[in-house]
């Protein structure tokens, strides 16, 4: 009789649950022939975190990889202690309306569900990759600089890194500051604009 893998490997469907014996092993030079049972192995997958798969649970592990990360900073990169978090926190809101505020922008604008997740993948996929996040702005070609700045999320990693790396005040990051709270009240403006048009 052939062994098993040569019978997978030949005749894909050869190995059934009625022609399947104990004499039946895999023939390999580097393992030890191994018998398959009778009974076939039949694995299940069980979910031992969230097994009702709710969204709001997946908040706590998000929570607990922000807290390793914040850790392994201050342990292996010595980035600067918690309390230069304070200024951060203050201003990551501002950030969060922005993107609140555009959002309700972009679901007023936006007639079909498509469209929303178009416009949505068309402002993800430039923010990550242009706006210093990954790559450094220095690196980034002149030509499409300009472009990086047009980018929201490129002044929240500026403060990001004031805040976290350099260590610098507010009136370092005030720029930044500044331009995103310009972004709130133009987006909300328009979000009212378009909503009277409804």
């Amino acid at each position: 009789m052939p062994s098993l893998t040569t019978a997978m490997k030949y005749h894909s469907k050869s190995a059934t649950p009625d022609n399947v014996t104990g004499d039946m092993y895999f023939s390999d030079a580097n393992s030890e022939n191994i018998v398959i049972a009778n009974d076939p192995i039949i694995m299940d997958t069980v979910i031992l975190f969230n097994p009702d798969e709710k969204e709001t649970w997946f908040f706590l592990p998000g929570v607990i990889g922000v807290i390793i990360m914040q850790v392994a900073g201050w342990v292996l990169f010595d980035l600067p202690s918690p309390t230069a978090h304070a200024l951060l926190f203050v201003l990551a809101p501002i950030y969060v309306a922005v993107m609140i505020s555009l959002g309700l922008l972009i679901s007023l604008i936006s007639k079909t569900q498509q469209q929303t997740m178009f416009i949505a993948i068309f402002i993800i996929v430039p923010s990550m990759l242009l706006s210093g996040f990954i790559f450094p702005l220095d690196a980034i070609p002149n030509s499409i600089k300009p472009l990086s700045y047009a980018i929201l999320f490129t002044y929240f990693v500026e403060i990001i890194r004031g805040l976290l790396i350099k260590q610098t005040l507010f009136s370092d990051v005030q720029h930044a500051f500044a331009v995103l709270s310009t972004c709130i009240i133009i987006f909300v403006i328009a979000s009212i604009l378009n909503l009277k048009k409804l």
